[in-house]
């Protein structure tokens, strides 16, 4: 995972952006999780699954996302020969990506009638402006030569 982090407040509409040029030409992305109701095309949607700051330094802490792929067809044997092929693409093009770190992927039903893909990956995530230290107004007189 690159040093350099999305900024805290946009993580999702910012791995939306980052994974776009990555899906087929009208596969429609959205920054958050919704209920579907009837489906035009494809839908990729993004949410977080968890933090955590292990092995971070403070201000940084990885954000586990999943990013859900539901096709939008409602026959499941057509649905699964189109879109495992485009899973497997996103994927290939997610591990060469620096700024993302894919962990896993499995089928899900959770969006019935329609089949999909939840793919779990990572975004290292950091306060935009740090906060830095107060200058110290004065050298301590011990350093002065």
């Amino acid at each position: 995972m690159s040093s350099e982090p999305s900024p805290l407040a946009t993580v999702r509409p910012w791995l939306v952006e980052r994974v776009k040029p990555y899906l087929p030409e009208g596969w429609d992305p959205k920054p958050g999780l919704v209920t579907p109701g009837e489906l035009a095309r494809p839908t990729v949607y993004c949410e977080y699954h968890s933090l955590d700051r292990r092995d971070l330094p403070p201000g940084f802490v990885t954000c586990h996302m999943r990013l859900i792929v539901v096709d939008d067809r409602k026959d499941v044997s057509k649905a699964e020969d189109e879109i495992d092929a485009h899973v497997l693409e996103l994927i290939i093009a997610l591990t060469l990506d620096e700024q993302i770190t894919w962990t896993g992927a499995r089928k899900t039903a959770e969006f019935a009638p329609y089949l999909g893909w939840e793919l779990d990956v990572d975004v290292l995530a950091g306060l935009t402006h740090p906060p830095t230290p107060d200058p110290d107004p004065e050298p301590d007189p011990d350093t002065e030569e």
